[in-house]
């Protein structure tokens, strides 16, 4: 049985997020947990925020008769964040569904997108968002390869 891990870029630097238990349904779906945190600049908020997640991924890995590889996943991301001058507080559900194909080519795919919602009135909601594809052909050549570290936009208050 295989550990997935995987790793997202964030304006902080490389979070890597690894499996701390794992299940199996009778349909050969897995799950997973994660903890996770950092801090980071958000830059439509004026401040550093400091955040904490949850994760909880389901996946499912076969391979079909041709030999090709697949992971078809979907993560979601439960958020806390506090702003570090302001003590204002966020809390954000936000899923990501992905894909990973290996085989005579390789696809890897994610995104990672949501709102990410003030506790109190005077708090700005904000959008929080990254993305990732990468696309090797059968000759081992990457043909495409583009992605966004996180991002966020600010969305006004609740």
């Amino acid at each position: 049985m295989m550990q997935l891990k995987r790793t997202l870029t964030t304006a902080t630097g490389c979070i890597g997020l690894f499996a701390i238990s794992m299940a199996m349904a009778g349909n050969g779906i897995e799950f997973d947990e994660f903890d996770s945190g950092g801090e980071l600049y958000i830059d439509c908020l004026g401040e550093v925020v400091a955040f904490e997640e949850h994760i909880k991924t389901a996946y499912h890995e076969f391979e079909t008769p041709s030999g090709t590889y697949h992971v078809v996943d979907k993560w979601t991301f439960y958020l806390t964040a506090t702003g570090l001058t302001s003590g204002r507080q966020w809390y954000g559900t936000l899923p990501s569904p992905g894909q990973y194909s290996a085989g005579p080519g390789e696809v890897n795919q994610f995104a990672i997108r949501g709102v990410v919602k003030g506790i109190t009135p005077d708090t700005p909601n904000f959008a929080w968002t990254g993305y990732y594809k990468s696309t090797v052909n059968a000759n081992g050549v990457l043909v495409v390869e583009r992605g966004s570290d996180f991002s966020a936009r600010c969305l006004g208050h609740n």
